[in-house]
């Protein structure tokens, strides 16, 4: 996996993902909060795809784990030069010291022994961990059990002169194109499928949902879908095992399959590919790519045969 290295505005950066998170957040009565130092850019070249995905991890986090309160994220400058330091506060349940050094080890739950009552950390963190060391910087986090918990992470940045930015697209004069369509969502965690549910709709959609891949095979035998964007890891049946097993069900008209996944690697893309899928997303799911993908779909002139 290679960084890209394009520029962007890390306010507009941030006020997107605020976007998309602060109606989670208030459904559990929380304040999402943030803060941008003067002294970071307003031009910065990197990764911003990278960044997001960090930035959204640990936000869906914060959420999940949280029951009152508030969570704040702050970005700022650092004493080394192109070095951004991003720090996201929640006043959630905490991590104990023992869990903290295994906070961010592939495969690995903070409080796998012990269940507490939120169920564990993501295991996105090491995802987060790895794409930091990837973009120069480091991940670590401030807690003590019941007094909430603040992940620090840095990145290198450089800056760039300031660009001519192009207004956002609009999707309202595209929206007649995607209205036929029937979709299913496929996303175990609760957070990520009203998330995703709410991107969906802000676009004309209404999706139908699936807890696992087992809830979308039964979905699909009863239903035609134009399009299943899917879960990549689920319990119960995975998304790839899911595919395989629509892609064999020759009797129904065979949907489009888009692949959620929070790991653009390379491998999951071959992945993708030979259990039957036709294309992948990335989460934090992008608005604007969600659509240009929906438009291109929409408008294939056959139905699709694997």
């Amino acid at each position: 996996m290679e960084l890209e290295r394009i520029p962007f505005n890390p306010r507009q950066l941030l006020a997107e993902l605020l976007d998309i998170f602060r109606p989670p957040a208030r459904g559990k009565n929380l304040a999402v909060l943030a803060d941008i130092d003067a002294a970071v850019p307003e031009n910065l070249v990197g990764d911003p795809k990278r960044l997001r995905q960090i930035i959204a991890g640990l936000l869906s986090n914060a959420i999940k784990y949280t029951q009152n309160g508030h969570i704040s994220i702050r970005l700022q400058a650092t004493a080394t030069p192109g070095l951004i330091q991003a720090s996201i506060k929640d006043t959630g349940i905490g991590i104990s010291k023992p869990a903290q050094d295994t906070l961010f080890t592939a495969f690995s739950q903070a409080d796998m022994a012990t269940p507490h009552p939120f169920g564990g950390i993501d295991l996105n963190l090491a995802s987060c961990a790895h794409l930091t060391r990837m973009m120069g910087g480091r991940i670590w986090v401030d807690s003590e059990p019941g007094q909430g918990a603040t992940f620090h992470f840095t990145f290198l940045s450089w800056q760039s002169p300031p660009q001519q930015t192009a207004p956002l697209p609009t999707h309202t004069d595209n929206t007649a194109a995607l209205a036929h369509l029937r979709l299913l969502l496929v996303e175990d965690d609760l957070l990520n499928r009203t998330i995703a549910g709410k991107l969906i709709a802000k676009i004309g959609i209404k999706p139908d949902t699936a807890n696992d891949g087992l809830q979308a095979l039964v979905q699909v035998g009863q239903n035609t879908y134009d399009i299943i964007l899917m879960d990549m890891q689920m319990p119960n049946m995975d998304g790839l095992t899911a595919t395989r097993h629509i892609r064999a069900m020759g009797h129904i008209h065979q949907p489009y399959i888009i692949a959620l996944t929070g790991n653009a690697l390379d491998e999951d893309a071959q992945a993708c590919k030979a259990a039957g899928m036709d294309d992948f997303l990335s989460k934090p799911i992008n608005t604007n790519t969600l659509f240009a993908k929906l438009l291109h779909y929409a408008a294939a002139s056959q139905p699709h045969v694997p």
